[in-house]
């Protein structure tokens, strides 16, 4: 859980293009990361 309310999340890659946003719900959020693999998210408060 974050310290303040988000505005949107979305999952970039390493020059920050958006790929797509990801679901979340008071602060909080889940996503699967396989082994090895670099994931960068986007977050807007």
């Amino acid at each position: 859980e974050l310290f303040r309310a988000i505005k949107r999340l979305t999952l970039v890659d390493l020059l920050e293009r958006e790929e797509g946003e990801l679901p979340f719900e008071r602060n909080r959020f889940k996503f699967k990361v396989k082994p090895f693999e670099i994931v960068t998210l986007k977050l807007e408060f």
